[in-house]
């Protein structure tokens, strides 16, 4: 009896730190339960390709059968406007995009990834990071493979975000041939004061979140 106990509660924690480190559940209240060698999820998850990715994580980890009881409850929509912000953010957490060479725009929900990234890896990581986010439906992923192009795209960016701070003009920047994607960082930022001053640099600058 012991033993069962203890391969249940072992197989129990395996599953829930899996569900942990995946991006796209690592905030979502999910309870993993254990018993007689059957595995069961319960809690809520933002969509139903969450519920998906818990009971595919739970099923790869055990060979006993899995009831994915999840409950999928859409939170209230914000704009996208917010919501291309929370994305930003939460990709600029992320190890792959330290220097912030993707940029986002969101049309009802969807969220539409753009720039150059130094390996596969990364396109699938950044999606998964993306998709984690409250609010976020579905992802496009128009991310491209070019480690030289996100070496420049980066240094143009930092170059940017330079240029704007001694102008007061403090944002995140994100470069995608030569487009410069802002979202500014505060209240009374001057978007067209930005733009000339990107101009010179012959960047195309567009705001996608403030």
């Amino acid at each position: 009896m012991s033993t069962d106990h203890d391969t249940n509660t072992a197989l129990q924690h395996r599953i829930e730190r899996a569900l942990r480190r995946d991006q796209r559940l690592s905030g979502q209240p999910i309870e993993v339960e254990v018993d007689d060698r059957h595995v069961r999820l319960r809690g809520t998850v933002q969509s139903a390709r969450r519920k998906l990715a818990a009971g595919q994580i739970a099923a790869e980890r055990s060979d006993a059968p899995v009831r994915n009881e999840l409950r999928v409850e859409m939170p209230a929509q914000r704009s996208d406007e917010a919501l291309a912000a929370d994305v930003q953010a939460a990709l600029a957490r992320d190890a792959h995009d330290q220097h912030g060479s993707v940029a986002v725009r969101v049309r009802g929900g969807r969220a539409e990834l753009f720039g150059a990234v130094a390996s596969r890896a990364a396109t699938r990581g950044l999606a998964d990071v993306a998709m984690s986010v409250p609010g976020i439906r579905t992802i496009r992923n128009f991310l491209r493979v070019d480690r030289h192009a996100a070496q420049r795209d980066q240094a143009i960016a930092d170059q940017a975000r330079r240029e704007l701070r001694q102008a007061g003009l403090p944002a995140a920047v994100s470069i995608v041939q030569r487009h410069a994607f802002l979202r500014p960082l505060a209240k009374d930022f001057n978007t067209a004061t930005a733009a000339r001053i990107l101009g010179r640099m012959g960047l195309r600058a567009e705001q996608v979140a403030r």
